[in-house]
């Protein structure tokens, strides 16, 4: 039986315990980045995927990321910034924060 990188981490995210800081599950997945044999590939795929994504608990995820940057550019970077905290206002300090969206400038929404 072959499992593929979406769903193994998509089961992971499944079976969390409700009351796991999205930090945590992002601290393992940067670990599990270090024991893969191909770690840009599948997991920055399926990341970036969960950072653009609908799933709030997953976009939390994804921003606590430290050791892959998920997005290429400033200009996608402030874009998702901006859409994130457009649709999430209560993302805006995790994104001020988040290590895949520190070098974007968000203006104040408050």
């Amino acid at each position: 039986m072959s499992m593929t990188m979406d769903a193994a981490i998509d089961a992971l995210f499944d079976h969390l315990a409700k009351q796991t800081p999205p930090e945590f599950f992002a601290e393992i997945l940067d670990d599990v980045g270090w024991l893969i044999d191909d770690p840009t590939m599948d997991l920055h795929r399926t990341l970036r995927g969960w950072l653009i994504g609908d799933e709030l608990e997953k976009v939390k995820v994804a921003l606590s990321m430290q050791s892959m940057a998920l997005l290429e550019s400033d200009a996608e970077r402030h874009a998702i910034a901006e859409q994130l905290v457009g649709r999430w206002p209560e993302l805006e300090p995790l994104c001020r924060s988040s290590p895949q969206l520190r070098t974007t400038t968000l203006p104040n929404h408050r």
